[in-house]
C-alpha cells in the first residue's frame, strides 16, 4: 500500500470518529428551564374599536436575574388544528420576581373561535415557559 492510500484511510477514519470526540458543545448556558417565566392569570384577546385584536399575556420572572429581552409567541389554530397565525411580542428588562404584560397584535385573521397557545423564549430560542393554551374569539 502506498503512502497516499494509508494517509487517505487515516483521514477517512478521523473524519468519522473525531467529530464525536472533539465537537464543541452546543448547550445553552441558560439554566432556568420552562419554569423561568410563569404565566399569571389567563391570557386573553382584547379588541378596541378601529384596531386589530391584541393578545395579552402576563408573565412573572422567576429567575434571580433581570431578563433583558423575552419573546412571547402566540400561535392560533382553527377548529381542525391547522396553524393559521403566528406572531411574537417582546418584553424588556423584566426584573427578578416582577411581572410583565406582553401584547401581540393579531392581523388578517377572520373572526371566529380559535385555540391560542402562548409561550416565552429567549432570543437564543431557549424555552422560558411552558405552553399555555386558551380558547379565544376574534
Amino acid at each position: 500500500m502506498n503512502r497516499f492510500a494509508v494517509l487517505s484511510a487515516i483521514i477517512s477514519l478521523a473524519v468519522l470518529v473525531v467529530p464525536n470526540v472533539v465537537a464543541p458543545a452546543a448547550a445553552s448556558p441558560f439554566t432556568g428551564g420552562t419554569g423561568a417565566w410563569t404565566i399569571i392569570g389567563q391570557p386573553a384577546v382584547v379588541s378596541l374599536s378601529g384596531l386589530p385584536p391584541t393578545a395579552k399575556a402576563n408573565y412573572q420572572n422567576n429567575l434571580n436575574v433581570t431578563i433583558a429581552l423575552g419573546l412571547v409567541y402566540i400561535v392560533l389554530h382553527n377548529s381542525v388544528g391547522q396553524t393559521i397565525f403566528v406572531n411574537v411580542g417582546t418584553s424588556t428588562n423584566v426584573a427578578v420576581t416582577k411581572n410583565s404584560t406582553v401584547s401581540v397584535a393579531i392581523f388578517n385573521v377572520p373572526t371566529g373561535s380559535y385555540s391560542a397557545t402562548f409561550f416565552a423564549v429567549l432570543p437564543s430560542g431557549a424555552a422560558m415557559s411552558v405552553s399555555t393554551t386558551v380558547q379565544v374569539t376574534l
